[in-house]
């Protein structure tokens, strides 16, 4: 006989399944990337401790925004990343591009990988790389929180 714990635990991961599968059902019959990412986005700032969260697809020399859902950075900097995109260079697009696995940091003002991030007011950040069948790298998804104010 399951416990309560035990039964809650196999609800929560029923759950977190059915989402999964329901988002992968809506990825695939969107009609564009924004479409199909924005479900995604929204839940992972729902589930998640993230104020916002979005895609950036590579676009040439430069990372575009595709899509994004919750609080956003604002401000000058933010404003040309929206119309200028990320250059390639951006170190965290450069450490993305050569990881398989999800990036996490808890202070995004202690690591190289994340210079310009704070200056957009920035505290953590999350980002995974979306890659295709054959491993080329195509973008990220970035979630982050903002730095509190006292």
């Amino acid at each position: 006989m399951m416990t309560l714990t035990q039964t809650e635990a196999k609800l929560e991961s029923e759950n977190r399944a059915t989402l999964v599968v329901e988002l992968t059902k809506l990825a695939l019959d969107a009609p564009d990337v924004p479409t199909a990412v924005s479900p995604i986005l929204e839940t992972l700032t729902r589930y998640t401790q993230a104020a916002g969260s979005a895609y950036f697809q590579a676009s040439g020399e430069v990372y575009t925004a595709r899509a994004a859902a919750g609080d956003m950075p604002s401000g000058p900097a933010m404003d040309a990343i929206l119309v200028h995109g990320l250059p390639a260079e951006t170190p965290l697009m450069q450490a993305l591009k050569g990881s398989d696995c999800p990036l996490f940091f808890d202070d995004a003002a202690s690591h190289a990988e994340t210079a310009g991030f704070p200056e957009l007011g920035v505290k953590s950040l999350a980002a995974a790389p979306v890659r295709d069948r054959h491993g080329k790298f195509l973008g990220a998804f970035l979630m982050h929180t903002f730095k509190c104010n006292p």
